[in-house]
């Protein structure tokens, strides 16, 4: 039997799980200081590591699939801060109907805290995380996100 200094840890799944569970400006930071550091090491890292702007990086197909397993409040919420890519990305992918709808539910969600929008882009990419382990999308995508 092994005993427990025998047991292989994977660092880089380790960093990017605690990452995972930092405020943004936080991991991007993190992130930029280990490429400085060590560039070998971050690779590493970011092969086990998805961010919530990673999504725009998505398959066509993936985002679709994502939207329709989300919760529509979580997404709402999480495109809350968010004008750029990821945005983009999710109105290119569902229809001109379900788009106004989250337009709409956008324009009259109240003044929200940012944590409470990290919290429901945490819920996003832990059901990401589910659906690529049931292998119901691939982030394998235009980028390097693995």
């Amino acid at each position: 039997m092994a005993s427990n200094r025998d047991e292989k840890v994977d660092g880089a799944k380790i960093a990017a799980e605690i990452l995972k569970r930092l405020p943004a400006a936080q991991q991007k930071r993190l992130l930029t200081a280990i490429e400085d550091s060590s560039p070998q090491a971050a690779a590493m890292i970011q092969l086990n590591y998805f961010s919530f702007s990673n999504i725009a990086s998505l398959p066509a197909k993936s985002i679709q699939t994502l939207v329709r397993e989300v919760r529509h409040n979580d997404l709402v919420m999480s495109l809350k801060s968010d004008e750029g890519e990821v945005r983009d990305a999710v109105f290119e992918n569902v229809s001109a109907q379900k788009r106004a709808l989250i337009i709409d539910d956008l324009e009259s969600l109240p003044v929200t805290r940012e944590v409470e929008i990290e919290e429901a882009q945490r819920r996003i990419l832990k059901r990401l995380e589910e659906l690529k382990t049931q292998g119901l999308i691939k982030t394998a995508s235009k980028g390097y996100w693995a």
